[in-house]
């Protein structure tokens, strides 16, 4: 990336986050109790290099594991999880599962294991980190599958909801459930999930923002921009309507964040400020 062209990618930036007002879709339920009211803050950064991304690929996971990039591509039968090359987006290999009753999405590594969830099967593949050809098990989620991440214990998901439940790795049963808002506003649509320093990062379906969430309390206490990200830096891709944001990995050494969406044709490497 040239300079002049990351200089007027900050511009972009600077216009989007300080012009823009986040559209705030909430709902009021009486067993929800009210929450403490945290204006979420502006999460600056730096996009250090684009990668290529396959254009067919419909994300619905990213991690960054071991050196490599995992994704878990979604579609009924079409289904896969693919190794990719952090440094040129190379694809080191690629496992698809052909069953048209499932739908991949988002995956976690946890003690040496991979776990996929699917989205409306109520099954979670898990695979040995070593052979991702076939699951070595399988375990029963009742609800949809959105996102997955950990901490050091537990497995954390989400469905699409306001929720994020924390469950064991071992059997899926729910350890705790998260309510997630913004500024005391509900906040449902959370999809794909990225644990970093002891935070997490969460997307929300058709929106252009990742969205940081103290595990603590739910509370939503910053706010990542990409709107308009995609268009400057592949100005000639045709987004459809399905093609979002839903792709956050952390390379934990490195301090580096790889973004991308689905079927979008670039993984931006990102440094946060």
């Amino acid at each position: 990336m040239n300079n002049r062209r990351y200089l007027t990618y900050l511009l972009i930036a600077f216009i989007l986050t300080n012009c823009s007002h986040p559209n705030n879709d909430s709902r009021e339920t009486a067993e929800t109790p009210v929450a403490t009211r945290v204006n979420a803050n502006t999460i600056l950064y730096k996009v250090l290099d684009t990668i290529p991304h396959d254009t067919i690929a419909f994300t619905e996971g990213l991690e960054y594991y071991d050196g490599k990039l995992y994704e878990s591509t979604g579609k009924y039968g079409e289904t896969s999880i693919r190794q990719i090359d952090p440094k040129d987006g190379k694809i080191i290999s690629k496992v698809e599962n052909k069953n048209k009753e499932l739908f991949g999405e988002g995956i976690t590594h946890f003690n040496k294991k991979l776990y996929q969830l699917t989205y409306q099967s109520h099954e979670v593949l898990i695979y040995n980190q070593d052979d991702l050809q076939h699951p070595i098990s399988k375990l029963h989620w009742p609800k949809e599958g959105w996102g997955l991440t950990h901490d050091d214990t537990s497995l954390i998901v989400s469905d699409g909801s306001t929720r994020l439940y924390y469950v064991k790795p071992e059997t899926f049963s729910v350890i705790k459930t998260l309510e997630v808002n913004r500024n005391g506003e509900e906040m449902d649509k959370l999809n794909e999930l990225e644990f970093i320093d002891g935070f997490i990062y969460a997307n929300r379906w058709y929106d252009d923002k990742i969205y940081k969430i103290d595990p603590k309390t739910g509370n939503i206490i910053g706010e990542m921009h990409f709107e308009g990200l995609l268009e400057h830096f592949s100005p000639r891709f045709q987004k459809n309507e399905e093609d979002v944001l839903n792709g956050i990995a952390w390379n934990e050494k490195a301090k580096l964040m790889y973004v991308t969406g689905k079927n979008w044709p670039v993984i931006f490497t990102i440094q946060l400020d």
